[in-house]
């Protein structure tokens, strides 16, 4: 027998034996850790707050009366709640778990620009950062970020699903407040409550632009510390296979998520607003609105 027909016959042996021997499987316990320890690294953990921010922010850009304004805020207090959007979301995980991209992602965070991109994110999804985005923002007017930065950016935010997460929810929202106003019948013809359905319909065309230039801006802001190479080494993260595979699963149970509460915010406004007396519509503010503060010209995406 030639020798190269032994290592033939023992490569075969090696790769049957390979095939008999399937991969540990890990018990649920440690699964369930795994996924705790990703979702405490990441900041997933504070996103759902500053997102309902901003969903406010952005139905409130022309100025409706307070009450109004406390109603949605307090309906998407309730309807999103930080605990069931990471009960979701760690259920995905669980359900669609695999360990070799649990294993990946949760070293991407441990590595060194993966805490610092995690710190970062975090650190812009605190309350309170409006005067110094904007402050940061404005001086971008005389010293725009470079070609290649901005490639990174919408890498990231492409990779991250960020835009598109921003656009899920907003849509989900406006869809539930749509139904509130239809619940309210008569009381729909309400000065205060047809400001709301003006907004609704206006962010209903140019919804999807308009929070795709706001993220890139929240973007720009978050990550004003970290280098390119920091942002390079994020977005080849988001490429790899582990990469994908946490943000795709994660992306469907946001998507999921909100899809469910939409039944829940319309109930929400429709019992506030049947309860609360008639508040005639606010004058126009002639303050400039805050999401039209000075900012560096977007340019288009690639």
């Amino acid at each position: 027998m030639s020798w190269s027909l032994v290592c033939l016959l023992l490569g075969s042996l090696a790769a049957t034996a390979g095939a008999q021997t399937p991969a540990p499987v890990r018990p649920p316990d440690e699964r369930g850790a795994q996924v705790d320890d990703v979702l405490r690294l990441s900041h997933l953990k504070t996103y759902l707050a500053s997102l309902r921010t901003r969903l406010l922010d952005s139905l409130d850009a022309d100025r409706m009366n307070g009450e109004i304004r406390q109603w949605m805020a307090a309906g998407l207090k309730r309807a999103y709640s930080s605990e069931a959007y990471l009960r979701a979301i760690k259920q995905a995980l669980l359900d669609g778990y695999d360990a070799d991209g649990i294993d990946r992602t949760r070293t991407w965070y441990r590595s060194p620009a993966g805490r610092k991109i995690a710190r970062l994110e975090e650190a812009a999804l605190q309350p309170g950062q409006g005067p110094a985005k904007m402050r940061y923002l404005a001086g971008l007017e005389d010293r725009q970020p470079s070609d290649y930065r901005l490639v990174l950016l919408f890498s990231v935010d492409e990779g991250a699903h960020t835009s598109a997460g921003a656009v899920a929810a907003f849509q989900s929202t406006a869809r539930g407040l749509g139904q509130g106003i239809d619940q309210l019948g008569s009381g729909a013809e309400r000065p205060d409550v047809r400001q709301l359905a003006d907004a609704l319909r206006k962010y209903g065309t140019d919804a999807r632009d308009d929070i795709a230039d706001e993220v890139l801006r929240d973007l720009m802001y978050a990550y004003r510390e970290a280098t390119d190479a920091d942002l390079r080494a994020y977005a080849e993260f988001l490429e790899s296979d582990a990469g994908r595979w946490f943000v795709r699963t994660v992306a469907r149970a946001h998507q999921g998520y909100f899809e469910g509460t939409v039944e829940q915010i319309a109930e929400d406004f429709a019992d506030a607003a049947t309860r609360a007396p008639a508040a005639a519509r606010p004058a126009p503010d002639s303050r400039p609105p805050e999401r039209g503060a000075p900012s560096p010209s977007l340019p288009p995406r690639r």
